[in-house]
């Protein structure tokens, strides 16, 4: 038996577009994943305690590789910029990663700002010349810290 449209609901889902900013190179994604961090933590006992039991302490954070997915840049590159993308992306030289999630209407949610990160692997880089569209399937980048901002709780 097939549903009615009203019976079924309609749902409002809404479009994300992420926006990367590596090194004054801005492009887009569709995906991001690794923006996360997970804290170890060290069980310790001193040998002159008078207290029978371990004292959990915190340890090293471990921060995942950032992996971004099906990113594409501005459309109708110059070949001098082109030629920067290359080189930036094959020299992995270490540089500053901004990535800030907008809502439909365009205006920024969420802002991860990660100051010390490096391209370690790039993964499809297209040019694609009739279109001037210049694409890449994955790239991976290796970090040691990250702060997020909620963009509408800024003062």
């Amino acid at each position: 038996m097939k549903q009615s449209q009203s019976s079924r609901g309609s749902y409002f889902l809404p479009k994300f577009r992420i926006r990367i900013d590596f090194s004054d190179l801005e492009f887009y994604g569709t995906e991001v994943s690794g923006l996360e961090f997970d804290d170890d933590f060290i069980e310790y006992r001193d040998g002159a305690d008078s207290e029978f039991h371990k004292k959990k302490m915190n340890g090293l954070t471990y921060h995942p590789n950032i992996i971004i997915k099906k990113g594409t840049f501005k459309k109708q590159l110059s070949e001098d910029q082109k030629r920067r993308i290359e080189k930036l992306l094959e020299e992995r030289n270490e540089g500053s990663l901004k990535i800030q999630v907008d809502d439909p209407e365009f205006q920024s949610c969420l802002e991860w700002t990660i100051p010390k990160t490096t391209p370690i692997k790039v993964k499809g880089l297209n040019f694609e010349e009739d279109s001037g569209l210049i694409t890449l399937e994955e790239l991976v980048f290796e970090h040691r810290a990250m702060s997020v901002t909620d963009c509408h709780q800024k003062p």
